[in-house]
């Protein structure tokens, strides 16, 4: 979760280059496995949004980036295992401050 919405699709963008590729385990599709999933939702998406990218297999994403979006009643998480917050750019770095 990220401050601004710039700053989310940033974060998205970065992360579907560094994943593409890997593949995580899927019973339910033809092989096994399906593509990790990288999903951006700010306030601008209506729901969980892969750029124009189908979910595999019917699946939800495995990575969810977004703004304070995400912390809406109507999101749900099904088995959420991490949560990484940056507000280090809206306030700036300790070591940077006087």
């Amino acid at each position: 979760m990220v401050p601004t919405e710039v700053l989310a699709e940033q974060h998205y963008l970065a992360a579907r280059s560094f994943l593409a590729g890997l593949e995580v385990t899927d019973s339910a599709c033809i092989g096994g496995a399906r593509p990790l999933e990288v999903a951006l939702l700010t306030n601008r998406t209506t729901a969980v949004s892969g750029q124009g990218s189908k979910p595999s297999c019917g699946r939800e994403p495995r990575l969810v980036v977004g703004t304070h979006a995400l912390l809406t009643d109507n999101i749900r998480f099904r088995s959420l295992g991490v949560v990484v917050i940056d507000e280090q750019h809206r306030f700036g770095s300790s070591s940077a401050r006087p």
